[in-house]
């Protein structure tokens, strides 16, 4: 009867784990920027995470296409108490999720890309009649999140 009972215990321990492991935590992100793209280039690996004031005004220093985004963006009122923001190119956002799976399979980051404790999120985008462009969104403040840097 031991045995049965330790047997049962360790599948409800495995079937546990797994369902941990493969379990997509769904965000819900709101739209609260476009910026116009005249070139309507669609970037579906590279996404950046701002979780403050500083990271996204070092955002906006990167290069001159980055500069050009300032005026749209310094319109926007940032609340970095509530939330975390990112930003996309080309398309808007369908859905993002994390996992433990997508994170150790799926990220395909350099490895100087991937900091310590911090966790990518995935990106399903609509289809391509969307409108193009470049989008920020928010979501709930969650400073454990990255975007993904892709090739």
């Amino acid at each position: 009867m031991k045995k049965i009972i330790l047997f049962l215990i360790l599948i409800f321990a495995g079937i546990s784990v797994t369902y941990f492991f493969f379990y997509k935590n769904y965000l819900q992100p709101e739209l609260i920027c476009e910026i116009p793209d005249p070139d309507n280039t669609f970037r579906p690996d590279g996404y950046e995470f701002f979780h403050s004031k500083n990271e996204i005004d070092r955002y906006l220093e990167l290069n001159q296409t980055t500069k050009s985004y300032k005026n749209y963006i310094n319109k926007t009122d940032f609340n970095f108490n509530n939330f975390s923001y990112f930003i996309v190119y080309g398309r808007e956002v369908k859905n993002i999720y994390y996992s433990y799976k997508s994170t150790f399979f799926d990220d395909k980051s350099e490895s100087y890309a991937r900091p310590n404790g911090k966790i990518p999120v995935f990106i399903n985008y609509k289809n391509e009649g969307s409108r193009n462009g470049v989008f920020i969104y928010r979501i709930e403040r969650d400073d454990r999140l990255r975007g993904f840097y892709g090739n």
